[in-house]
């Protein structure tokens, strides 16, 4: 029997939740995402939730460890880092950010989009486009 063993990524990520862990397999689209969008590509599924759908994304990048917000919410269309919270306890990494996984959070503006539909190909985090960062975050809110 072949039973594969989820990595955990990050021992101390939540807080609130029975286990802590942030494992492998919390990154990327969740299944309901995709099943909502008909698609695993993440492209399509991306274009699905911000353009068709409307919603604003919190994204965890572990590259990083922090916390990104595309914000439709703004007009225009704001993609902000969030800061991190003074009270952080320092133990829990989801919880340092200031209201982290609210896409009303204040942070830094890294770019402003008047067309949502330009965000997937224009928008670059530290050199990556969004096909690169999706894979490797936490999607925190959709919404």
């Amino acid at each position: 029997m072949n039973m594969e063993i989820d990595e955990i990524i990050i021992d101390k990520f939540y807080k609130y939740t029975k286990d802590h862990h942030l494992y492998k397999s919390d990154l990327g689209w969740s299944d309901r995402d995709i099943n909502d969008a008909r698609s695993d590509d993440p492209e399509t599924v991306f274009r699905y939730h911000v353009e068709e759908v409307g919603f604003s994304l919190s994204l965890f990048w572990i590259d990083y460890r922090e916390v990104y917000i595309i914000d439709l919410e703004k007009s225009p269309a704001e993609i902000r880092k969030c800061g991190l919270d003074p009270n952080w306890d320092g133990e829990y990494e989801y919880h340092k950010f200031i209201m982290c996984g609210d896409h009303h959070a204040d942070g830094e503006i890294l770019y402003t989009f008047e067309d949502v539909s330009e965000i997937w190909d224009d928008l670059v985090i530290n050199g990556k486009h969004l096909i690169d960062i999706i894979p490797r975050s936490v999607i925190l809110d959709i919404g």
